[in-house]
């Protein structure tokens, strides 16, 4: 297996949402798609949780990053998933992670709706050019707790997609604005249960002729059932796979967006020849060491000196990883469009070059 795959084969994704959306619950499932943790576990785990403290509270406090590869139309994928924190103490190190990818899936709530924190997260992503995914979770709570009739959660669904695409077209770059509009038809609207463990898209419904009454009588008899059907971790990476942007496609937006001054061509095509550039999204003191998250633009990132473009001085990079699981693994070299971590003498937010 090819650590690094080609460009075209990396998906970079952030998963956000306003704070008990379900953000960390339903990236468990992503996780068992990539065999980080077992499928009967997803859900339960928390597994990006891994602080004591965000165990104690059950929230996310923090920006984790994990890699993974899965297979997907016979072919072998990338993703690196950077899970969020929703409450708004933490809103700094969610600017920093959408640095680090091209999309970001929004979790919301199916009750509670686009929330004030979704809003300053979205406007945040599409600052950084990074292409919103919807899911709307909890739609077991319109069933169960509501008791909404079909006609009602059609209603609600509509509501909520409605008012998230208002807000992209209030924040969304010019270049972006129509075509990252949101619309069940075009496959970027995920309904689901992060609970429960089911999910789909709109073309997977029209397959298989579900309709939301459908939903409500499997409730009232096997709601187990649904899961069968629509397995979550599977129309998850199924949509990140075919609507997130690879990084070879999403950089050159992203780019001219955020770049000052000339830019360098490698870094508008994401090339993984010529001149080394990345970015620090976290630094973290570790064992007397700053241990950094960060993301390779241009060229290949190796043990050795590079100019910080913020203060013009050099730093040594020291031994170079990518993060697996609940542990790093060595590697030598990082290419461009993917994400590592290192040991340098660096703050977030800083480019090196």
């Amino acid at each position: 297996m090819d650590l690094f795959p080609e460009p075209s084969n990396v998906r970079n994704v952030g998963v956000a949402g306003h704070i008990d959306h379900g953000k960390t619950t339903l990236t468990d499932y992503i996780l068992a798609e990539g065999r980080i943790i077992a499928r009967d576990l997803a859900g339960k785990a928390r597994y990006l949780d891994y602080w004591l403290e965000e165990q104690k509270r059950g929230i996310t406090m923090k920006t984790t990053v994990m890699s993974f590869h899965v297979y997907h139309n016979n072919g072998m994928f990338l993703i690196n998933l950077c899970d969020t924190p929703g409450h708004v103490d933490f809103s700094g190190k969610v600017s920093r992670a959408f640095r680090l990818v091209d999309s970001v899936l929004f979790v919301v709530d199916a009750v509670e709706g686009v929330m004030a924190q979704t809003e300053s997260y979205l406007k945040l992503a599409l600052k950084e050019v990074a292409k919103p995914i919807l899911c709307i979770n909890k739609i077991d709570r319109l069933i169960l707790e509501l008791r909404a009739s079909e006609t009602e959660i059609f209603s609600r669904l509509s509501s909520i997609i409605r008012r998230f695409n208002e807000l992209i077209k209030k924040y969304a770059p010019p270049t972006v604005k129509d075509r990252w509009l949101v619309d069940p038809r075009k496959g970027n609207v995920i309904f689901c249960s992060a609970i429960h463990g089911w999910g789909f898209t709109y073309d997977q419904a029209m397959k298989s002729g579900l309709r939301f009454g459908d939903l409500i009588d499997m409730y009232k008899m096997d709601s187990s059932k649904i899961r069968k059907i629509f397995p979550l971790g599977e129309v998850l990476v199924k949509t990140i796979i075919e609507q997130c942007p690879a990084p070879n496609v999403a950089q050159e937006a992203r780019v001219r967006n955020l770049w000052r001054g000339e830019i360098p061509d490698e870094l508008l095509r994401c090339s993984r020849d010529g001149s080394t550039i990345f970015y620090v999204s976290k630094a973290v003191v570790e064992k007397g060491r700053i241990f950094v998250t960060g993301r390779v633009f241009a060229g290949e990132v190796r043990i050795g000196e590079y100019m910080c473009l913020n203060d013009g001085k050099r730093r040594r990079l020291k031994n170079l990883f990518v993060i697996k699981a609940s542990k790093i693994e060595t590697v030598g070299s990082v290419p461009a469009g993917c994400i590592f971590g290192a040991f340098i003498d660096a703050r977030s937010g800083e480019t090196f070059a």
